[in-house]
């Protein structure tokens, strides 16, 4: 009687180990879920619709909501003055990546900015920032995006 006392004894406190660690793996692997938000892809270009704007287009993963931060850029690596933040609406909620589209006036004082796109969620925050210098030689336009 007193080997299978200690039998069951074992495989009780075996069996308690075992619900021991499979509770303290849970809140471990369950943060792994809760990403921060990723820009997969930035457009910036003419708005079809509207030939005295300017169109962003952002493509992200997980994100709530996508902003573009504009802020005069006079030389490289330098900014001045107010900074405009253009929010983005999303346009499908289906797609995938998540698509985010907003508007901005092509009447600009100085011709480069500092283009932030900046994509969150509860979990963090993604930023691409680029160097965005809009001319306008004679009757065409080119424009130049280099990473800030």
């Amino acid at each position: 009687m007193r080997r299978g006392s200690r039998l069951l004894g074992a495989a009780v406190a075996l069996t308690g180990l075992a619900v021991l660690f499979s509770s303290a793996a849970s809140p471990a692997t369950a943060g792994t879920k809760k990403r921060a938000p990723k820009i997969v892809f930035a457009e910036f270009g003419n708005n079809p619709d509207n030939a005295s704007e300017y169109r962003f287009r952002v493509g992200t993963a997980r994100a709530r909501s996508v902003v573009v931060e504009l802020k005069e850029s006079p030389a490289e690596g330098e900014t001045t003055g107010p900074k405009e933040t253009i929010h983005l609406s999303e346009t499908d909620g289906t797609s995938s990546p998540q698509l985010w589209t907003g508007f901005t006036s092509k009447t600009r004082e100085a011709p480069c900015y500092r283009a932030a796109y900046i994509a969150r969620n509860p979990h963090g925050r993604y930023a691409l920032n680029y160097r965005l210098c809009i001319f306008r030689p004679g009757s065409g336009e080119a424009v130049r995006v280099t990473p800030w």
